[in-house]
């Protein structure tokens, strides 16, 4: 009957029949909840309601005998960026279902069997739901992005904080890009005058320590012949504040290469080390 074997977005199964969510979002949960989610240039139809539900109405059949769960043990939540005007109209007018607003961005659909709910992305608060509320491809503010690295940053070695930040810099990967240009830009302005009497005294002594001292602390003071810690040290301090920036690997090299005088295997082993 499909042309594509069916498959829902998100099926959260909970083991713990009454337990309780605190979340606005996970309020309705109960043992098996199925999420439908669209994208921001996507709408959410009357096609898109009778799928979801049709898969409910599959995942019930398909259940042995024995473990068949009521329907009331059944949710659906239907996730979207624009308000689903026609496909809520169908509902009220079709089948009899009511609309009632629960919380900002948060409708419950009722008079149904399944347990449903309607959740509008762009009618999230960022207090209650800030993930959520900017996995969207429209952010344009820079104080936005900035507000995004800030939530992020005490989180970036979480894989699921990894994966929405990924989903959100790939929606709005123009924008971020020209943040973090002006942020690069805004590096490199600082140290400049260092950088420049660094290397001239760098060059001038057959050395460059002094380029490394000009970058970590802010001076150009050479090291004794031959001592290389000053470089070391200004080099790893390059590596990490550019990492901060969310520099690419390949981005990092070419300013290692451009400022330390490396070539592109030294600045890869730099890079790999630290």
């Amino acid at each position: 009957m499909g042309k594509q074997p069916m498959r829902s977005d998100l099926l959260i199964t909970c083991s713990h029949k009454n337990a309780q969510f605190h979340s606005n979002l996970a309020q309705i949960f109960r043992t098996y909840n199925f999420v439908e989610y669209k994208s921001p240039d996507d709408l959410m139809t009357v096609r898109s309601f009778y799928k979801v539900y049709s898969y409910a109405c599959k995942f019930l059949a398909d259940m042995p005998a024995e473990k068949k769960p009521d329907p009331e043990e059944i949710t659906l939540t239907f996730i979207c960026s624009h308000y689903p005007r026609k496909m809520l109209r169908h509902l009220r007018v079709f089948r009899k279902i009511q609309i009632h607003k629960r919380d900002s961005g948060v409708y419950d659909l009722t008079g149904d069997p399944f347990t449903m709910q309607l959740i509008v992305l762009p009618q999230l608060t960022k207090e209650k739901n800030f993930w959520l509320y900017n996995l969207r491809n429209d952010i344009t503010d820079t104080r936005d992005i900035e507000e995004i690295a800030d939530n992020y940053n005490p989180h970036k070695n979480d894989i699921l904080y990894q994966s929405v930040m990924d989903v959100i810099t790939r929606a709005n990967y123009q924008k971020f890009q020209e943040v973090r240009i002006m942020m690069c830009e805004a590096l490199e302005m600082l140290f400049a005058d260092e950088l420049a009497e660094g290397r001239v005294k760098a060059l001038a002594e057959g050395r460059s320590e002094g380029l490394a001292k000009g970058l970590a602390e802010g001076r150009a003071t050479g090291l004794a012949e031959g001592h290389s810690e000053g470089r070391l040290e200004g080099i790893k301090a390059f590596i990490a504040g550019f990492r901060d920036l969310q520099m690419t690997p390949s981005q990092i090299c070419e300013k290692l290469m451009k400022y330390f005088s490396l070539n592109q295997a030294e600045a890869e082993e730099y890079l790999r080390k630290y």
